[in-house]
């Protein structure tokens, strides 16, 4: 079952939850902080994994951080996909550049409006997107086994 952590800041919930995962949904821009992302990679790192950071909100203006922040801020080592396009985001140090990938309008959100609808869901809680969004990890995962689908920086 879920944990949920309430705080005065979201470095606080983090660090008391030990998240792995920053599901932005806020359309606040630049909530993300660089703390806050080095903190919950830091926590995917202990646990084996990656930090990830999914800044989903529209427009690209309202992103609660930036491919390349994220990039930068986990040095060039978490899982990101976004709710809004962002230009490729370059490695000087290996030469290597990537492209950021959408998430929320290709999985997120329309499987979740689809399951609401068969459902005939009232309300969306905190606890089903949090669930819908870690079966999709999941099945994102699986795909990615089976087929030639690259996997979000």
């Amino acid at each position: 079952m879920p944990r949920f952590f309430y705080s005065s800041s979201q470095h606080q919930a983090a660090l008391a939850s030990g998240a792995t995962v920053l599901l932005g949904l806020s359309a606040q821009g630049g909530i993300f902080t660089e703390t806050l992302v080095e903190t919950v990679h830091a926590s995917a790192t202990k646990a084996g994994g990656k930090g990830v950071i999914f800044p989903l909100s529209n427009p690209t203006a309202n992103a609660e951080c930036t491919a390349r922040q994220a990039h930068e801020w986990t040095g060039h080592g978490c899982v990101f996909a976004s709710g809004s396009p962002f230009p490729p985001v370059s490695v000087p140090q290996t030469g290597d550049t990537f492209q950021p990938s959408q998430a929320n309008n290709m999985f997120i959100f329309p499987g979740l409006g689809l399951g609401a609808s068969i459902v005939q869901a009232q309300k969306i809680t905190d606890e089903t997107l949090l669930v819908v969004s870690m079966w999709w990890g999941g099945a994102f995962f699986k795909a990615t086994l089976v087929v030639p689908i690259r996997e979000p920086f």
